[in-house]
């Protein structure tokens, strides 16, 4: 008795280009709004200080959220 072919499936879509970008642009975003407001306050630091500076404005700024 011979066996019936059964019908291929298809492969899974890939996913959409814009749920790829969305990810990385979720994680980026916060630092991003942080260094603007620095620069909005023309405040220069150097790059070893930098982290927590960002880290002190960010709180202030979820806290007037």
């Amino acid at each position: 008795m011979a066996r019936r072919a059964e019908p291929r499936r298809a492969a899974p879509a890939p996913p959409r280009p814009i749920d790829v970008n969305e990810a990385p642009a979720r994680r980026r975003g916060p630092g991003e709004r942080v260094n603007a407001e620095l620069k909005n306050w023309k405040i220069r630091s150097s790059p070893n200080n930098a982290d927590k500076l960002i880290a002190a404005v960010q709180t202030l700024m979820i806290a007037s959220a």
